[in-house]
């Protein structure tokens, strides 16, 4: 299947993922997302072949910030907040963990992901590459504010198809 890329990528530190960082990829700027990407999908581990594996809801904005529920099929759930930015061209959702009292919120709650829309239904997630995970958060970050559009920088994190009605037109707009 050949995959068209938007110009997004999505910041999500999922507990499942070791693709953490302390501080976020930028400050936010004020933007807003395009309205395709809000609403219900259901997300796959691209390893299992199962579209079951999490519900994940994208809703907002309020006062510049996007909520992200992730219901993992077993009940866990994680709430995260994100504002999209733009990085050497490239936009992108930097997410916040919001999972946990205020106290307890882990210091390695940031993490950088790319969003990329397939034909008709599907998007694709993506995580910085282990390898460039390897290295210290200022190095690893240094390296995506670079070169947020290099391929090579990115891993198939999850799979994920729309479950609810679509709240945008259904068109992608490359800006």
């Amino acid at each position: 299947m050949r995959r068209r890329a938007a110009t997004h990528a999505l910041a999500v530190c999922v507990p499942l993922m070791a693709g953490c960082f302390e501080a976020p990829i930028a400050p936010p700027q004020g933007r807003e997302l395009e309205p395709v990407l809000l609403g219900q999908w259901r997300c796959q581990n691209p390893d299992s072949g199962e579209l079951e594996d999490a519900d994940v809801s994208i809703t907002g904005p309020v006062e510049g910030q996007y909520k992200i529920v992730w219901v993992e099929q077993g009940g866990s759930k994680e709430e995260y907040r994100a504002y999209p930015v733009i990085v050497s061209g490239v936009e992108l959702l930097s997410v916040e963990d919001m999972t946990g009292a205020p106290g307890e919120l882990s210091s390695d709650r940031w993490a950088v992901l790319r969003l990329v829309r397939a034909p008709e239904t599907d998007l694709l997630v993506e995580m910085p590459a282990g390898r460039l995970l390897r290295f210290p958060d200022d190095l690893s970050l240094r390296e995506l504010r670079e070169r947020p559009a290099d391929d090579a920088l990115w891993e198939l994190f999850a799979r994920c198809r729309r479950t609810g009605e679509d709240p945008g037109s259904g068109r992608i707009t490359m800006q």
